[in-house]
């Protein structure tokens, strides 16, 4: 092959390690992001850290600051998940969406949310095709813990199966079959009917739903070591009497101050290279305490939007979610939708519903005739409860639901009932008519 030069121009989007420096503090846990400020201001002689005691500064709080020292923190799932993915040689798009569908998995590792929703809600460009979701996913499908971005559980046993090298093999391939094709018959249990199923012996069977016996059903859980009911939440939502009141949790304001006297400590003839590093030292303690000031000031006016928009939501235990998308609170503060997604990753609000995560309060939207749309979170709420009121005897199928819908005004199709029912990790009607209770739906094998 000739070797030649040549000469291509190209635009392409750097960012600088000030913008990327930004964009970790936004996106950045409250636990990690107290740690890192620690070891920020133990290693620059100009920044100084708020040690007041959290009852001095709030004033009336029950959390008190030690609390934060009693919580481990470790990495989350999602930025293991990250960490290993960057040694992934990933093109720039497939890079974005894959990291936006870890951000997606529950506690538990799964995708619950189908692709369209995700598209929905993160307000992604609509030339994504569900191929490159497929290939994303696939990507995620390979880190560890194994099973962690399946859909269902299904999905995340069969992972682990195919991770595994068992002896004998014949175990492994009959394990397969039983998650693939006979998961229900093993849920009830009933292991009469599932041995004449497949048609193997009694010992054979033995060792396989042994092994499926020591799959994960939740991969995600073990690595999940900060979780939101844990550690203090990022912001308190409190319903007064003139209306809604948005704040900061004291014991996440963390508060960064700048000694400018401290230069006043040094002696006159410091050589050049002392004086640079010092001007350096100082030009970066002012960029941190702008970029605490951005986080704080994303975070609580996104924080505000969201609960204004759903505020009957969290008054009313009974009113569903409104919809509601990354691009409706982008364009209400006027700034990227990208800047919303990191400030809301990882975040939690205290309301009188509990602690919520700023994510889950995001939901799509279904057309309702005569009506103003709802979000798609209610309408699979709305699923969820014809499927548990329903008899025994007379299982409702997608396309009852999806005539009882339509009496409420809700025109979906059957399709998109199968889509919202398998998000909710809900058996088909004849599987239903098989079992007493929808076991798998809760995650259990066994």
């Amino acid at each position: 092959m000739k070797q030649r030069l040549q000469l291509r121009h190209s635009q392409r989007l750097r960012p600088t390690p000030r913008l990327q420096q930004s964009l970790r503090v936004l996106q950045c846990e409250s636990l990690a992001l107290r740690n890192e400020l620690s070891a920020v201001v133990e290693g620059n002689p100009f920044l100084e850290h708020d040690n007041q005691s959290l009852n001095e500064r709030s004033g009336n709080t029950l959390v008190p600051v030690n609390m934060l020292d009693m919580i481990a923190a470790n990495e989350t799932l999602s930025e293991r998940l990250k960490q290993q993915l960057s040694i992934h040689h990933l093109d720039r798009l497939e890079q974005i969406v894959t990291e936006m569908l870890i951000d997606c998995l529950d506690e538990r590792g799964y995708l619950a949310d189908s692709f369209s929703d995700v598209q929905e809600t993160l307000n992604l460009p609509t030339s994504l095709t569900e191929d490159i979701f497929e290939r994303c996913l696939q990507h995620i499908q390979q880190l560890e813990p194994i099973g962690v971005g399946a859909r269902d559980l299904r999905e995340c046993l069969l992972l682990q199966l195919e991770a595994q090298r068992v002896t004998p093999p014949a175990a492994l391939d009959i394990a397969l079959t039983i998650v693939s094709d006979h998961l229900p018959l093993m849920a009830e249990p009933n292991y009469d009917t599932l041995q004449k199923a497949i048609g193997v012996s009694s010992y054979e069977l033995g060792l396989a739903t042994d092994l499926v016996r020591k799959l994960n059903p939740r991969p995600g859980t073990i690595e999940q070591t900060i979780t939101p009911d844990v550690g203090p939440p990022d912001l308190i939502a409190e319903q007064l009497t003139n209306g809604w009141h948005v704040r900061l949790h004291p014991a996440n304001e963390h508060r960064l101050y700048l000694n400018e006297n401290y230069w006043q400590d040094f002696p006159s003839d410091l050589s050049s290279e002392a004086q640079h590093f010092l001007k350096q030292q100082f030009r970066d303690a002012r960029w941190w305490i702008r970029n605490l000031a951005f986080r704080y000031h994303s975070v609580l006016g996104i924080g505000r939007a969201i609960v204004e928009h759903q505020s009957d939501y969290l008054e009313n235990r009974t009113a569903p979610l409104k919809p509601l998308t990354l691009q409706d609170i982008a364009t209400i503060l006027n700034i990227h939708a990208s800047t919303v997604s990191r400030a809301i990753n990882q975040k939690t609000i205290l309301t009188p519903r509990g602690i919520l995560s700023l994510k889950k309060l995001f939901s799509g939207h279904v057309t309702v005739t005569n009506s103003d749309d709802i979000s798609s979170a209610a309408v699979k709420d709305y699923i969820r409860e014809m499927i548990q009121c329903e008899q025994p005897e007379t299982r409702l199928s997608d396309k009852d639901i999806a005539l009882a819908l339509d009496t409420r005004g809700i025109q979906i199709a059957r399709r998109t009932v199968a889509k919202y029912r398998n998000d909710l990790r809900i058996l088909t009607a004849s599987q239903r008519r098989k079992i007493n209770a929808p076991a798998l739906s809760k995650g259990t094998i066994a």
